[in-house]
């Protein structure tokens, strides 16, 4: 008897075929090893177990269900990072901004009328555009390190970044970072007294963030809160 070999298309073909309609070749019929299964099933079956072979006839029938897709736990359509940004970043937020940063100018102003920034033309009532153009400044910074401020509005080929000189002068963000503010000073409260808040600097911020966490956000059942990223050994007295 003659060795036949198949190749694995040959193969799946005859396993697939039912035994009505297999028909062996004249190579198979005149001396191969290969017999087909006598019994009343699918070439598939034999008496001993049953082994599933893939139908490719009804293979679109066949496929395996997709998990579904956890839906977004942040309401309303966010649509691109920009968006994203803004669900936390309101109108409201930056009013705050403009006024409390205005409000700290004009006291600083007024309280040191021999300083720098109290010369004509030194400082100028901040705005809300303005106010967002620093922001995205800000943020470009921590994306391209450089050695310094300057070197960020620098005519040198090496630091030119174009992006800073067209959003605004580098003494006017300088300005801003000098006065920028978001909680008015006068209400703060001494040390010792008991309404003292050591955070009262940035207080209004920390509201506004965590009401827009809790409004945007909806939690899972389980929640796992990990460790912190940046090591830290010292002491905080509101941890």
């Amino acid at each position: 008897m003659s060795n036949k070999g198949y190749s694995p298309e040959e193969a799946y073909r005859i396993l697939t075929q039912s035994d009505e309609e297999w028909e062996p070749s004249s190579d198979e019929s005149s001396g191969s090893e290969y017999e087909p299964v006598e019994s009343s099933g699918s070439l598939t079956q034999s008496s001993d177990e049953e082994v599933e072979v893939p139908d490719t006839t009804r293979r679109t029938q066949h496929r395996v269900a997709r998990p579904q897709v956890a839906q977004d736990p942040f309401q309303g359509q966010i649509g691109s990072a920009l968006g994203f940004f803004e669900l936390f970043f309101t109108a409201e937020l930056y009013d705050l901004v403009v006024a409390e940063t205005n409000w700290y100018a004009t006291q600083f102003i007024t309280t040191n009328p021999e300083s720098f920034y109290a010369q004509p033309f030194r400082w100028k009532t901040v705005q809300v555009s303005e106010i967002r153009n620093f922001l995205g400044l800000l943020l470009n910074v921590g994306l391209t390190k450089k050695h310094e401020l300057r070197s960020y509005w620098s005519t040198n080929p090496i630091h030119h970044m174009p992006m800073f000189s067209a959003a605004m002068s580098r003494t006017r963000f300088e300005t801003i970072l000098r006065f920028l503010h978001f909680s008015n000073n006068t209400t703060s409260r001494p040390r010792g007294h008991p309404a003292f808040d050591r955070l009262h600097k940035i207080r209004p911020l920390i509201d506004h963030f965590n009401q827009k966490f809790a409004d945007l956000y909806t939690s899972a059942q389980n929640i796992c809160v990990d460790e912190s990223l940046v090591h830290f050994t010292g002491r905080l007295g509101f941890k």
